[in-house]
């Protein structure tokens, strides 16, 4: 798998973030007998590559993909996906959607198996427009949702089309799977509502939980930026 970081100017934190990211998954590779990612750091894109991320500013990051979902029947090869990061940033912005989209794959379940792929999180993506990303425990994980719909000043609940979970919050199993459904319950997220998750117990991780959310925002206050390449320098040109 190839990842494009388009993104050459990344503070000396980040990329020490990013470094510790990809030797980690390496690590993990090798022990499970994995493919290792290959990467890339350019501003132009490269069509080879399978996932394109880069960062709009602290707390947002763009994610590009081959999809045959097109947004408003754009000719764009890629697909465009935006991610805010909501409440405490854990690592960079950049690293956190990492961690919950390409580490997760990476990351053995408390059942010894490996329970998402890259192409589960593609399935999560084609199922909204905006995702929300937060690192939070089951018990204030509800004050999170709250905030994401308060600071985003949605005109009706926030409603989650899909998710990813990468649950390491070290709970028995039965109890893990009873929270994700008491959640599932609620009225933000949709009845046919896609969550794909993987259990961990990952010791290396300091975090708890990470959360990706995908919804289908129509909010009038939303602002949404449209995504071009420029067709001759293969730069993503963003018109507000």
């Amino acid at each position: 798998m190839l990842i494009q970081i388009l993104d050459t100017n990344q503070k000396e934190s980040d990329l020490h973030h990013l470094k510790w990211f990809k030797e980690i998954c390496d690590t993990w590779a090798i022990e499970f007998g994995m493919e290792k990612s290959k990467w890339l750091h350019t501003e132009i894109i490269n069509f080879n590559s399978d996932v394109f991320f880069k960062s709009i500013d602290a707390s947002r990051v763009l994610v590009g993909y081959k999809s045959d979902i097109k947004p408003n029947n754009s000719g764009d090869e890629l697909r465009w996906l935006e991610i805010e990061i909501v409440g405490p940033i854990e690592f960079d912005a950049i690293t956190q959607v990492l961690m919950v989209t390409i580490g997760m794959d990476y990351m053995r379940s408390v059942t010894g198996n490996f329970s998402t792929d890259w192409a589960d999180i593609q399935t999560v993506f084609n199922h909204g427009s905006k995702g929300y990303c937060c690192t939070a425990n089951w018990k204030d994980l509800r004050t999170v949702i709250d905030r994401i719909h308060a600071e985003n000043g949605l005109s009706e609940p926030l409603r989650i089309m899909s998710s990813a979970m990468l649950l390491n919050e070290g709970l028995r199993i039965d109890d893990t799977f009873q929270h994700v459904a008491d959640l599932s319950k609620t009225n933000n997220f949709s009845q046919k509502c896609l969550n794909i998750l993987n259990v961990t117990t990952i010791n290396e991780l300091s975090f708890t939980n990470i959360f990706l959310f995908i919804s289908n925002e129509t909010n009038s206050q939303f602002i949404d930026i449209s995504r071009k390449i420029d067709a001759s320098t293969n730069h993503i040109k963003m018109l507000h």
